[in-house]
């Protein structure tokens, strides 16, 4: 599950206080594990988190969304890496496939600096 750590730079990711430079929001992510899981796995589709309950835990805003305008403060890489973690216990065939479909290079560990 996702660690959120304060953060007090503006542009900064709250979990791997990365900057971020790809500002797609967990809802826009979300939307697309569920349509793909859909089509792939539809039976573990229940493992994409709901994404208000990342993003309202906190009020630290560090971008918007270039798809949907939302505010947002957690990363891609970090959202998406969670879902592969879940689908990787689960399913780890599946995991594999998600982490090539959603790119964020989640599968390496991610060091900041």
């Amino acid at each position: 599950m996702i660690e959120i750590t304060p953060q007090i730079n503006s542009g900064e990711c709250v979990v791997c206080r990365e900057a971020i430079t790809n500002p797609i929001c967990p809802d826009c992510l979300a939307a697309e594990a569920k349509v793909w899981l859909n089509e792939n796995a539809p039976d573990l589709t229940g493992f994409v988190s709901k994404p208000e309950t990342v993003t309202r835990a906190f009020l630290h805003i560090a971008s918007k969304c270039v798809v949907c305008g939302k505010e947002m403060s957690v990363c891609p890489h970090c959202y998406s890496r969670d879902i592969f973690q879940e689908l990787a216990q689960e399913s780890p065939s599946t995991a594999a496939k998600f982490a090539r479909v959603f790119n964020y290079e989640f599968a390496k560990p991610r060091v900041p600096y």
